[in-house]
């Protein structure tokens, strides 16, 4: 499955593994070369929606004071060269 939706957050990724664990999530945070959000996570959805999951825990986070912004997979916040990741595939 290729990650379609990407969250970065302004948080380390030991605090945003503490609310994934707090929310009985377990998922994993990766740490990214954003100075101003070092922390991203991932998750596959629609092309219209990112997953329930990942909206569930933006909100969380937002509520504790983290801001968080949503990306593309093949953004270059995380110092990811375009082209590695491919786009998500459309119906047709």
């Amino acid at each position: 499955m290729i990650d379609e939706w990407m969250l970065h957050v302004a948080a380390t990724p030991h605090e945003v593994e503490d609310v994934l664990a707090d929310l009985c999530l377990h998922k994993r945070a990766r740490p990214v070369a954003d100075r101003d959000y070092p922390t991203c996570l991932a998750g596959g959805g629609s092309p219209d929606e990112p997953p329930a999951w990942l909206c569930f825990v933006r909100a969380e986070l937002e509520q504790r004071g983290h801001r968080t912004r949503w990306c593309t997979p093949w953004c270059a916040h995380d110092g990811v060269t375009p082209g590695r990741r491919t786009a998500p595939r459309r119906a047709a």
